[in-house]
């Protein structure tokens, strides 16, 4: 990346020629992407990587900074994670494996960060695929109304600590493991700096790429709201 931390990512390619790329990035391991499915959680967030590429594309998953196997210190979409998807798009596209196309895809966080990313226009970002994506951190998540959300405080910062504990112990993860999110969102109560550097509200009428919204109801307390924003206000969605 621009500061010199590596990341870490998987490559699937199924040809010898130059193919397009999808492109998915969470903190969430990209080691684990294919374990199989439980009963309470049927699906993957990153699509069935198998599916696209066998129908002609290649795929590209990572882990975002101070997560899995990557370098440097996670921090919830700061300005270095942002920074690291355009980094890497502009990557994909410059490998001899790519044509110079790169789309983005994914659910949950692999969707909020395709919305950082398109606001930043990368060149070689043709599209992206959100799937129940959130714009408004604030709004959408951590505070409806301005009432603090019980579902996001008391779950998700706890599975991402959970999932640091999975990994051996390494210098490499020792920050992140003591990164306290629910301190952050607890001691920011209204929509500051903290939260609109970690939005892209304000930014979606730039955003130009090709997009693809997806929304579940399932998602109302987190991400359907941000969802139909994203899809009202960007000026090439479907």
């Amino acid at each position: 990346m621009r500061d010199g931390t590596h990341i870490a990512l998987d490559i699937y390619h199924p040809a010898e020629e130059a193919l397009s790329a999808l492109y998915a990035v969470a903190p969430y391991l990209k080691d684990e992407a294919e374990l199989p499915a439980v009963p309470t959680f049927r699906w993957r967030e990153t699509g069935p990587i198998e599916w696209y590429v066998e129908r002609g594309h290649a795929y590209v998953l990572a882990d975002t900074r101070g997560s899995g196997n990557s370098e440097g210190s996670w921090r919830f979409f700061d300005q270095h994670e942002q920074h690291d998807t355009y980094d890497t798009i502009e990557w994909i596209a410059d490998q001899s494996w790519c044509t110079g196309k790169v789309g983005m895809i994914g659910e949950s966080y692999y969707a909020i960060i395709q919305w950082l990313a398109a606001a930043q226009d990368p060149p070689h970002l043709e599209c992206i695929a959100p799937f129940d994506g959130l714009v408004d951190l604030y709004r959408d998540a951590v505070y409806h109304g301005g009432i603090m959300s019980s579902n996001f405080i008391a779950t998700w910062p706890f599975t991402r600590r959970a999932n640091h504990l999975l990994d051996q112990p390494e210098p490499l993860n020792a920050e992140s493991m003591e990164y306290d999110l629910m301190n952050e969102v607890l001691t920011h109560r209204i929509d500051d700096a903290w939260y609109r550097r970690r939005s892209v509200v304000s930014q979606l009428e730039q955003i130009c790429v090709p997009t693809y919204s997806i929304g579940t109801w399932e998602g109302l307390e987190c991400c359907f709201r941000g969802t139909t924003a994203g899809s009202r206000a960007t000026r090439t969605v479907s």
